[in-house]
């Protein structure tokens, strides 16, 4: 098992790694827990025009977005912005945030967590194949790991 803390290096070519979907948006997991020996999480993330999650807040996590294409609209303790490729935005542990994808076209960013941990709920969202995702469900998974949904996602 590779582990970042072994001091060997770490090679995620492209188009491999873990993908799952997760409420609507593909993420390809890059260095998750195992991998990282839990100091961080990093995935690319693309959402569809629209997509993004609810306003949430982590307890556990400090969470960066760099945006590689499209543009993606942020609020981060109520100030909103909208930012484009080559933007970096930093959301830290325990402040209220979410971004959407305003689009025409898909958006995608390199997100990273710190530390890791944010992808076992990833994993067993995608991992439920039989029954229907309720707001309860979704909110009680998602909070395994430290994070509490505070609103809806943002509109375009």
């Amino acid at each position: 098992v590779f582990n970042m803390s072994s001091g060997r290096p770490l090679v995620v070519p492209a188009g491999s790694g873990t993908v799952l979907s997760v409420l609507g948006d593909s993420t390809r997991l890059l260095v998750d827990s195992e991998s990282s020996g839990g100091t961080l999480l990093q995935f690319e993330s693309i959402s569809p025009p629209g997509g993004g999650p609810p306003m949430h807040c982590r307890a556990n996590d400090d969470e960066t977005f760099l945006i590689l294409e499209g543009n993606v609209k942020f609020s981060i303790q109520g100030r909103e912005s909208v930012d484009g490729p080559g933007s970096f935005v930093f959301a830290p542990r325990g402040k209220e945030h979410t971004f959407m994808n305003p689009g025409p076209g898909p958006a995608r960013m390199i997100i990273t967590c710190t530390p890791s941990g944010l992808e076992k709920a990833f994993r067993e969202i995608a991992a439920n194949k039989t029954r229907k995702l309720s707001t309860e469900i979704i909110g009680a998974t998602f909070a395994k790991v430290g994070i509490t949904f505070h609103g809806p996602p943002l509109k375009p």
